[in-house]
């Protein structure tokens, strides 16, 4: 879809890439979201200066605070696990462990809740969480499409939250028999969270 210029440009501005998505825009022209350990990149068609060009934004990363988890399962998955919970070093105990508190949802518009809604808990709570309590003007971006084959049904989701400090991506496939509900699809998701880049302070003249 994109040419290789454009291609080239996303790819040396992202670093490696992770994962990317493309679609089209409106007027049918193609799009693009790459994110790499150096960047959250953006591609579209703009007018310049009388002419049609690609824009390619970057938001800097840190490159030294990307992290991967994977989800990979059996729904049904809305079961008391959150991210905290696998990354914190808790002493065993005797009793039972009492369920963990869920953040509250992050102030996003209806249809972006829609879309983060077909996710399962833990994985909302790893996208929402590095952005509570002191990052909440978050956006969101993704794609999604659900396809309908003879037996199966299978929907991809690319999800990415941004706001001043953090930036969150997931990347899932959900794969289910036509004869069986969406609580007894798999699931496959890579989710990343990194710190975005502040730019160095200039010092002070001598």
């Amino acid at each position: 879809m994109l040419g290789p210029t454009v291609r080239a440009r996303l790819e040396e501005r992202a670093g490696y890439l992770l994962e990317w998505w493309a679609w089209l825009d409106p007027d049918g022209r193609p799009a693009a979201v790459v994110f790499g350990p150096r960047g959250l990149c953006r591609a579209a068609s703009v007018i310049s200066n009388g002419r049609r060009v690609y824009l390619v934004e970057r938001l800097r990363l840190d490159p030294a605070t990307p992290a991967r988890r994977t989800f990979d399962r059996t729904a049904p998955t809305d079961r008391p696990r959150t991210v905290a919970r696998l990354l914190r070093r808790t002493p065993s105990t005797d009793g039972p462990t009492p369920p963990p508190a869920h953040p509250p949802p992050l102030d996003l518009h209806d249809e972006d809740r829609r879309i983060l809604g077909n996710f399962p808990t833990d994985v909302r709570d790893f996208l929402q969480r590095p952005f509570l309590p002191d990052d909440r003007a978050v956006t969101a971006d993704w794609y999604h499409e659900e396809t309908v084959e003879l037996t199966q049904r299978r929907l991809i989701v690319l999800f990415c939250l941004t706001a001043d400090h953090n930036v969150t991506l997931a990347s899932a496939t959900r794969t289910g028999s036509r004869a069986r509900s969406a609580g007894h699809a798999r699931w496959t998701i890579q989710c990343y969270h990194a710190r975005i880049r502040r730019p160095r302070a200039t010092p002070p003249p001598g």
